[in-house]
This record gives structure tokens, sequence and C-alpha cells, in this order.
């Protein structure tokens, strides 16, 4: 496995926001789009997400909870605009 550092400007692009609950634990997000995954990040303790510097676009956004008892979930069709904070509604995982 080889790491690697993506450094972002926020200038560059837009930005997409949201909540995912419950907030116990904490949720992987990756915005996808296409086959690609441009940029992930993880829940904070309030359960919040930001995801800055995305190049304008649609994207689908996957959930992924570190609590295996919690589904995956996916928000399709996130419309990204350049110099822009989109606001995703609050995403309720859902027990197995």
């Amino acid at each position: 496995m080889k790491p690697t550092i993506r450094a972002i400007l926020n200038a560059v692009g837009g930005t997409v926001k949201g909540v995912v609950m419950p907030k116990d634990f904490q949720t992987a997000i990756y915005a996808v789009q296409g086959v690609d995954t441009v940029a992930t990040t993880f829940t904070g303790i309030n359960g919040g997400y930001i995801i800055k510097g995305l190049p304008a676009g649609n994207y689908n956004v996957f959930y992924r909870p570190s609590d295996i008892n919690f589904r995956d979930s996916l928000r399709t069709g996130i419309s990204v605009m350049f110099n822009t904070t989109t606001r995703i509604d609050t995403t309720f995982l859902r027990h197995q």
C-alpha cells in the first residue's frame, strides 16, 4: 500500500456538507462521480461532515458506517457548483 496525500484548494471547486445520524459512531463519506471516488471524509463527533474542493458536477454520496449493525446508504444526483456549498439533508442510517 502506498500512502497518498491530496491537498485541495478551497477556491477551486464547490463544497458538500451534511449530518449523519446516529452520531454515536464514525461514518465514512465518499463523493463519487461515475466510477471514480473523488473525495472522502469522516463524520465528526456531532455527526457532521464537509467535503471541500469538489469540481463542479453531479455526485453520488455514499455513506459507510463503522458500526456493522447499520446499513450503508447512498444519496444520488447531488449537484455541486463552483464556489457554492450544497447542503445535504440529514442522512438517517438504518439498522441491518
